[in-house]
């Protein structure tokens, strides 16, 4: 980019890259097609998920399901989440998808006893 000579100061202006005018705070809105596409496939998510679950018929299988589209339980105060496998970071409780923990341990058994950390 070309800086034009400023007339008001007879001084050079500063030239105005991309990268300035983002940290300006100048961010675009989301459009209405970004947000549908996101929400489906928030939906399909959490639809692949709760098939997971439907599917299970052990904690080893479900856990197994949940690895093969890069999820994995994990115990956190007492709630059940459904994490991404590679962040750690927390998608959805067990129970937002309809599955109480409760009802998961009468049907596949007892939680496995969680390490102590070191």
């Amino acid at each position: 980019m070309i800086a034009l000579e400023d007339f008001a100061t007879t001084a050079t202006a500063a030239p105005r890259t991309p990268q300035a005018v983002w940290s300006a705070g100048i961010t675009r809105q989301a459009t209405p097609r970004a947000q549908a596409a996101k929400a489906a496939k928030t939906t399909t998510r959490r639809t692949q998920l709760a098939g997971r679950f439907r599917a299970a018929s052990d904690w080893f299988s479900l856990c197994q399901g949940l690895r093969c589209i890069g999820a994995c339980l994990k115990l956190h105060q007492g709630v059940l989440w459904v994490c991404d496998a590679l962040s750690g970071r927390p998608l959805i409780s067990s129970a937002g998808l309809g599955f109480d923990r409760d009802d998961l341990e009468l049907r596949f058994g007892p939680l496995q006893p969680q390490r102590q950390a070191a």
